[in-house]
């Protein structure tokens, strides 16, 4: 889902910035590179000024397994259109 208002990834690493993302989903996949511990990580969703929705925990957590769950069966299925193709052009 994309969004007006950015979506910021907060990492409380020290030297590790802060960023933005116009989607929900492009923050979730980012949050997800540091899945080993998800409890430095939250994605601030705004939702007003100076309001704001905080994902983190085990709902950051499901969100992320969704994403990956979801990248997966696009790999799946695209592999799966090639092997598909090429099984069909051998044929002919």
């Amino acid at each position: 889902m994309n969004s007006t208002i950015p979506i910021t990834v907060h990492n409380w690493f020290n030297g590790t910035p802060n960023k933005k993302f116009g989607s929900l989903l492009n923050a979730v996949e980012y949050a997800g590179e540091f899945s080993n511990d998800l409890r430095a990580i939250e994605i601030l969703y705004h939702i007003g000024d100076r309001q704001y929705r905080i994902i983190t925990g085990n709902e950051l957590a499901a969100m992320i397994t969704q994403v990956n769950a979801r990248r997966l069966s696009q790999i799946l299925l695209a592999t799966a259109a090639v092997t598909h193709e090429r099984q069909a052009a051998q044929a002919s």
